[in-house]
């Protein structure tokens, strides 16, 4: 994305957004948030203005953007808007809606794009509502907000592959690329698939190396 083009400040809840619904009472555990706290970010419009939001969060379970005006908590429609980006710290964390190919991926529907070159490095959030185990016999069932997230390369003719997250699943299923150079490019850069913060410079690296075979 490129964010060099003017952005103002979203103030005016009246000109995008809606307030959100109370809740219907059911009791339930757990943060349906992405991150705990709000951030501050980027929402542009699918006509390409750039709004800055100083509190901003991603509802995993509604899949719902949602930002704070003056207290007051308001929706962002994702028909209008075609992508966010939460800031956290150091890290700017990009999602994008509209991605054709991807039959797990609605297209009103979030994914964080890790990194995006000839192929675009996506992860899917997911959150659902399931019966919380430690309810107490014969009372009223209490729900939990389980969480999960998918990993998925989409390539530029709209074919899509989920991803597993290890060095036997790449070898296996992507050309070009050799035990040997793979181990030797985690290693010297301390790399591991199974931290996070690690996976954008795999992605970036895995771009350039890789023709799917299947």
């Amino acid at each position: 994305m490129s964010w060099a083009q003017q952005q103002i400040w979203l103030t005016d809840p009246s000109q995008y957004g809606k307030p959100l619904e109370a809740s219907n009472g059911v009791q339930v555990s757990g943060d349906p948030y992405l991150f705990n706290n709000w951030n501050t970010g980027l929402a542009t419009l699918r006509t390409g203005e750039h709004y800055k939001i100083k509190k901003i969060r991603y509802d995993v379970l509604k899949q719902q953007v949602e930002y704070d005006n003056n207290g007051r908590v308001f929706s962002l429609p994702s028909e209008l808007f075609s992508s966010f980006v939460l800031i956290n710290g150091r890290d700017s964390i990009v999602f994008r809606n509209g991605l054709i190919g991807v039959k797990d991926i609605p297209l009103k529907s979030y994914a964080q794009v890790f990194y995006e070159g000839k192929n675009k490095w996506l992860c899917k959030h997911y959150a659902n509502l399931v019966d919380d185990p430690e309810s107490a016999y014969g009372s009223e069932k209490k729900k939990m907000i389980q969480k999960d997230k998918s990993y998925i390369v989409l390539r530029p003719d709209e074919t899509a592959i989920r991803l597993r997250l290890t060095k036997k699943f790449f070898l296996k299923t992507f050309e070009q690329i050799s035990d040997i150079d793979l181990n030797k490019f985690l290693t010297e850069n301390g790399l591991k698939f199974e931290e996070e913060k690690d996976l954008k410079a795999i992605f970036r690296w895995l771009d350039n190396k890789i023709t799917i075979t299947k």
